[in-house]
């Protein structure tokens, strides 16, 4: 819903979208499987990376776009011992382009999500240039796992490693699509009080 410029009511479309979610033992209280997925469109504000899920598309009485996408997340949990918990999971999400051009004032400008116009010259020196950077795709791989290395009378407590690489990409626009990646490792402590 979108409250247009220069008019006096609500411009509202619909989005629709389907997804599942499941978990299987495959050795039962020792390795299980885990997926998701979402899809459809208007649906990317589901996802974790918080992708956009509409756009305004600039011609009268239109409004509001919805953006096609999805989400997708698989992994395994794998329990060796009661004190040992190891996880591996990977996971992409996308969504598709709706740009639309107009002329303003004598000049052809960029409008919706994903235009050719939109400048990505400076996205590759910071604090230069103008970087639009419409994401196109994020990807993404996590490895960890945790240690129970206290369990008794006050709870438990535990100790875990994790190393996430993620990567954004870009719809290509002025000075092309340049992409980013980063590798996010973290330690982490947990106490679950009175918890066995």
């Amino acid at each position: 819903r979108d409250i247009a410029t220069g008019q006096q009511h609500n411009v509202k479309t619909n989005a629709t979208g389907f997804g599942g979610s499941l978990i299987l033992p495959v050795v039962p209280k020792m390795v299980d499987f885990q997926a998701s997925f979402i899809g459809g469109r208007g649906v990317g504000r589901y996802g974790s990376a918080q992708l956009p899920d509409a756009t305004l598309d600039p011609t009268p009485g239109r409004g509001i776009e919805p953006l096609r996408g999805f989400s997708a997340l698989a992994g395994l949990i794998v329990k060796p011992a009661p004190a040992w918990t190891f996880f591996g999971y990977v996971g992409e999400e996308q969504v598709s382009r709706a740009p639309y051009e107009a002329v303003v004032g004598g000049t052809l400008t960029a409008f919706g999500y994903g235009s050719r116009l939109v400048n990505n010259a400076g996205c590759e020196t910071e604090g230069v240039g103008a970087c639009g950077a419409n994401t196109s795709r994020i990807a993404s791989g996590t490895l960890g796992g945790w240690w129970k290395f206290y369990s008794g009378y006050l709870g438990n407590a535990q100790v875990g490693l994790t190393d996430t690489w993620i990567k954004r990409e870009i719809f290509s626009g002025i000075g092309g699509d340049p992409s980013t990646n980063i590798n996010i490792t973290m330690v982490s402590f947990r106490y679950y009080p009175f918890q066995k």
